[in-house]
């Protein structure tokens, strides 16, 4: 294609072209050269310079802009293809961010709560407990038993401790 024709302000024409007729063909030829090969860019003149007597170049306008139409429209349905696709992959992107947020909040979560546990477990772990009834001891008898109130010492000494208890074997 050729270079775009520089048009002169003072007179609406190219320069270097003297009449109509001969500016005439050189539009006849620019668009029959646009219509043969649509993939190629457009410089167009301006609208005054189109528009002609001849009916040829009329048709041959028409034609051209229909072609640029159904070309933009096939461009705005591919970008409205495009768009819908990229809608769709942001949805499940932020699903997926949604996802891992939620389970690294879980895993936090669960760490937090492992830890509380195992300081629980230590805790109860160094505390004693009463032989009789499993309640938190403050009575301690021998090496590896202990009571929470007299009531139970008295009642695990009569059903049984005396006779295995070693503080009581050491006074013997």
């Amino acid at each position: 294609m050729s270079p775009p024709v520089v048009v002169s302000p003072k007179r609406g024409r190219p320069k270097g072209v003297k009449n109509k007729a001969t500016l005439e063909k050189m539009r006849l030829e620019e668009l029959r050269a646009m219509a043969a090969s649509p993939s190629t860019p457009l410089v167009i003149s301006p609208p005054e310079l189109l528009i002609t007597s001849d009916p040829n170049n009329n048709k041959m306008l028409k034609k051209v802009k229909t072609s640029l139409e159904n070309q933009y429209k096939e461009e705005i349905k591919q970008l409205k293809k495009d768009l819908e696709t990229v809608k769709q992959l942001n949805y499940r992107l932020q699903n997926e961010v949604r996802k891992l947020r939620s389970e690294s909040h879980d895993s936090q979560e669960m760490s937090a709560l492992n830890e509380r546990h195992l300081m629980e477990i230590s805790q109860i772990k160094k505390k004693q407990w009463c032989f009789n009834c499993e309640a938190e001891a403050i009575y301690f008898c021998c090496w590896n038993t202990s009571y929470c109130s007299t009531t139970c010492q008295q009642q695990h000494w009569h059903s049984g401790h005396k006779k295995t208890c070693r503080r009581n074997a050491a006074k013997r």
